[in-house]
């Protein structure tokens, strides 16, 4: 039984309490452990919008799970996530052996953050020089 990368991303009801949410994850975790999965990082990214409504929501909670594990563990969470009534929606991608963890989404917006602090950076500067004369007084 090889061991395969992928990253899981699942939508949780926005409405559950923390606690709940938290047995949740923690049993989905639990899932994925008990097929021989071993859990690299799981952890919420956010609450956000959604393009469109499912089952009478328009927000959820956004969860992923970075994870070394066989298709056999992925199939029972999928299967198990279909039938939660606290997941709204999952999917998994199998990642690239040459991709490392942390998530490519997280990597993406890193670069992004980055790319935003330049780019002040230089508003910054090109404002600063609008403010001498040009005539260098």
């Amino acid at each position: 039984m090889s061991l395969n990368k992928y990253e899981i991303t699942y939508i949780i009801r926005p409405d559950l309490d923390e606690a709940t949410k938290a047995d949740l994850v923690n049993r989905f975790d639990q899932i994925l452990k008990d097929k021989g999965a071993e859990i690299v990082d799981s952890k919420d990214w956010k609450k956000r919008r959604l393009a469109y409504e499912i089952s009478g929501y328009l927000e959820g909670i956004y969860h992923i799970v970075n994870v070394n594990a066989s298709a056999e563990a992925v199939d029972e969470f999928k299967r198990l996530a279909r039938i939660n009534d606290g997941i709204l929606r999952s999917m998994v991608i199998r990642m690239d052996d040459k991709i490392d963890f942390p998530s490519h989404l997280a990597e993406a917006a890193i670069k992004a953050k980055a790319k935003a602090k330049r780019d002040a950076a230089a508003a910054h500067a090109n404002a600063d020089e609008g403010h001498h004369s040009p005539n260098g007084a």
